[in-house]
């Protein structure tokens, strides 16, 4: 049986065994409670800080991927944290920081937030003289803590940060990706979609848009279908639907990474949303390869600037 560790620190459990599978569908489980009460867990406010975006490891200053950047925005967004900065009870020690205990009114095993990531195990056998290596995926889950959770950490919080700048519909960031992707954009209509037969996004202007800064978050969601149809690799679900949740996950991570304002409401998602929910009470699979391919999306997209591909690594 292929087993997960189940770590738990700062006295808030003790380690136990589970299935993949069991893991998968608690997850999965958590995920769906939280969209049935009409929100996206994914989606998180914006902020101009530094300190406010993509989640992302403390020590590693990695970005985090496939489905713990959901499970992580639903655990600040449970709590009220805004700080992207996620670490270990060890990893907060390790640079000054103590991480608090849990509230009298929070339930044990509530405080921290459980990720997951896969490892890949190799066994050697030999049998009958000869030697055989065996490979096999452990998921194994850690608990984080956020920066806002953490007494010392106050260089990794979000603070009031006073600007005079207003939230503009023109982004360098998101001009940035046009010029370094080499991606056509056709401004025209009055329809946003990625037409992958010319590889053309087409646009409405941005005066159709309101506030205008949404033409940003729109397009970086038209964007996510260039970027996953650049990936050329066959994706696990050809529906029209897990495509869009591909592209809703993917622009939700390039609005957070970018610092782009996510405009767009829930109630544009609503169709979407009983579908996404439908395959995920099904398939407790099914977020888990979305959020994975919409982080492979995000990345390569990411990867067309310079200055980012040079700079840190994502996970």
């Amino acid at each position: 049986m292929i087993v997960v560790l189940h770590r738990q620190a700062n006295g808030l459990g003790a380690q136990h065994v589970a299935t993949n599978q069991q893991v998968r569908e608690l997850i999965t489980k958590q995920l769906i409670s939280a969209m049935e009460s009409g929100a996206l867990p994914w989606r998180c406010p914006w902020n101009r800080s530094r300190n406010a975006g993509r989640a992302a490891n403390v020590v590693s200053r990695r970005s985090y991927t496939g489905v713990n950047p959901l499970l992580l925005g639903l655990h600040a967004s449970k709590h009220g944290f805004q700080s992207r900065w996620y670490g270990t009870l060890r990893q907060w020690q390790s640079i000054g920081g103590r991480v608090q205990r849990r509230p009298d009114h929070v339930r044990a095993g509530e405080w921290g937030c459980k990720i997951v990531f896969y490892k890949c195990v190799r066994r050697v056998r030999i049998k009958d003289g000869k030697e055989t290596v065996e490979e096999y995926w452990v998921l194994k889950t850690f608990t984080v803590f956020n920066a806002d959770q953490v007494v010392g950490a106050t260089r990794y919080q979000v603070v009031d940060e006073p600007t005079a700048e207003p939230l503009s519909g023109d982004c360098e960031s998101v001009d940035e990706l046009i010029l370094h992707t080499g991606v056509r954009v056709v401004v025209e209509g009055s329809a946003a979609s990625y037409r992958p037969s010319n590889q053309t996004i087409y646009m409405p202007p941005q005066s159709a848009f309101n506030p205008p800064a949404a033409w940003n978050s729109t397009f970086l969601h038209e964007l996510s279908h260039w970027g996953d149809h650049r990936l050329a690799t066959p994706t696990p679900d050809d529906s029209y639907a897990f495509g869009e949740l591909v592209a809703e996950l993917g622009s939700t991570f390039l609005c957070q990474e970018l610092n782009v304002p996510q405009a767009e409401s829930l109630e544009n998602h609503a169709a979407y949303l009983q579908h996404w929910l439908k395959h995920m009470r099904q398939d407790s699979t099914y977020i888990f390869k979305a959020s994975q391919r919409a982080s492979a999306v995000a990345d390569h997209v990411l990867s067309h600037i310079p200055a980012r591909n040079e700079a840190q690594p994502v996970l």
